[in-house]
């Protein structure tokens, strides 16, 4: 081989050298450089957000604790779920307090549709029943149901009712509504749908539901009474105000500890003692009252316990004041739960007064025939 030949080949030796050097050290070194390098500027980016954060961490930690509360206090509004026990007696609640008649209601399974805070840091909308169980334990999710109802009431009852939804303590709308008029009762009837909201999460837990309905009634919308205008309409000018001054029987609840009274006076004339119906025991009493017709004469007769008044009453409305007490601490347990049974055509209209806004000494837990209560 001539040396001319030879130097060629340990030229191109060379040459393969540094080309196998360039693809198998060089250049692979400069991809990781650059690699570490652009790694590097993005743990530089990350320390100086750490160092600002650090800098701010008093105020981030201000803000982040108000942002739980207000988170928080927004839970509020919501129950934890939307079992279907809460529900009757929510709409027990509105018949009581409204002008307002359900023929009819639909009670339907809550079903959820969105996820707050997810653990990915997504909130998330849920499509079907394989989103449902994929949602974390840690997540909030809200639920919404939609209660469809026939009713029948007056116009004012109707407005009280929308307002109610309105101010209910917990958030819920009213997406549909018919309105007709009977012309025969002057009555207002048709359909609407409620809907009631909820979430469900961390450390929230369902309402417990005191079910005043006694056992074994078929159905708790009958038979529970609420007057419909005729002689209970007249006291609505004034809410009720002149029954104050001018009634049939009078309740006075007030704190069982008070030295001068009994905690619970029930009676038709306040100058009389034989009239009195009384119970100086700190909790919450039953108080029966029944409204008879005999002989073209009407009565009331109120018993608690087995302690019991009867006396003739007139006029149109059997009118009851009663004039209730804040309480004055947990130990004031002081009340009573109404059973009244009207078995006639006249009205029970009752006026309320001062009675605590927190804790309610006076209740009707049932009450059938025409009943209003102011």
């Amino acid at each position: 081989m001539k040396d001319s030949d030879k130097k060629i080949l340990i030229v191109l030796a060379a040459i393969i050298i540094l080309v196998a050097a360039w693809f198998l050290v060089v250049s692979p070194t400069r991809d990781d450089i650059k690699s570490l390098e652009s790694e590097n500027e993005t743990l530089r980016a990350r320390l100086d957000d750490l160092i600002a954060k650090e800098q701010m961490k008093d105020q981030l930690e201000k803000e982040t604790a108000e942002a739980k509360e207000r988170f928080a206090a927004e839970l509020t509004k919501y129950p934890a779920d939307l079992n279907q026990e809460s529900t009757v007696m929510f709409m027990k609640g509105v018949e009581q307090a409204n002008e307002f008649l359900y023929d009819s209601i639909t009670l339907p399974e809550e079903a959820q549709f969105y996820v707050i805070g997810a653990s990915n840091g997504d909130e998330t909308e849920i499509q079907d029943e394989a989103d449902a169980e994929a949602v974390s334990e840690d997540s909030y999710v809200a639920s919404e149901c939609a209660y469809s109802v026939e009713y029948i009431g007056t116009y004012d009852g109707i407005k009280d009712y929308m307002d109610y939804i309105a101010n209910y303590k917990y958030r819920m709308n009213i997406s549909k509504i018919d309105v007709s008029l009977d012309e025969e009762t002057g009555l207002f009837k048709g359909n609407l749908i409620t809907k009631g909201y909820a979430v469900s999460g961390p450390g929230r837990n369902p309402d417990t539901v005191d079910v005043t309905v006694p056992e074994g009634k078929e159905n708790i919308f009958l038979g529970q009474g609420v007057n419909i205008g005729g002689a209970a309409g007249a006291f609505d000018a004034d809410n009720g105000q002149a029954i104050v001054t001018n009634h049939e029987l009078m309740i006075l609840l007030d704190n069982a500890a008070n030295d001068t009274t009994d905690g619970v006076i029930v009676a038709t004339d306040s100058r009389d003692d034989s009239t009195f119906v009384t119970s100086s025991d700190n909790e919450v009493v039953e108080l029966k009252i029944t409204v008879t017709e005999e002989d073209d004469k009407k009565y009331v007769e109120y018993a608690i316990g087995n302690k019991k008044n009867k006396a003739e009453f007139t006029g149109d409305a059997l009118t009851v004041y009663v004039n209730s007490a804040a309480r004055v601490d947990d130990n004031d347990k002081n009340g009573v739960n109404v059973v009244i049974s009207n078995g006639t055509t006249i009205p029970v209209v009752f006026k309320v007064v001062d009675d605590d806004t927190a804790s309610p000494r006076f209740n009707i837990k049932t009450r059938e025939g025409s009943v209003k209560v102011y």
